[in-house]
């Protein structure tokens, strides 16, 4: 939910960088929303190497209703240091992603 905000920030920049994550997979937009406001809550430390893991649909394990389909290696940053966020590796993805209209439907 991280980049769906743009009422608090009164501009669309979190939508485009939301849009900009799902050229990738819904997945890969999942995880760093996941490791951000893990961050931000204090739950990992900010530079900490982490997996996140994610899916591209609602309804179970990682949000997919098949199972988990993302996994990044990323080094975690707060939502205001943001530059500081890194994706060190990414251990899987979907090969063929829904396209962000495709999303809209579901």
């Amino acid at each position: 939910m991280l980049f769906h905000t743009d009422g608090l920030y009164g501009s669309n920049i979190a939508t485009t960088m939301a849009n900009l994550l799902r050229c990738f997979c819904q997945g890969v937009k999942v995880c760093f929303e996941i490791v951000l406001m893990a961050t931000d809550a204090g739950l990992l430390a900010s530079g900490e190497k982490v997996i996140a893991i994610a899916g591209t649909a609602s309804g179970s394990i990682a949000g997919t209703a098949s199972g988990s389909d993302t996994a990044l290696v990323m080094q975690a940053a707060t939502s205001q240091h943001l530059k500081r966020l890194r994706v060190n590796e990414i251990i899987c993805k979907p090969l063929n992603p829904l396209n962000i209209d495709e999303l809209k439907v579901r």
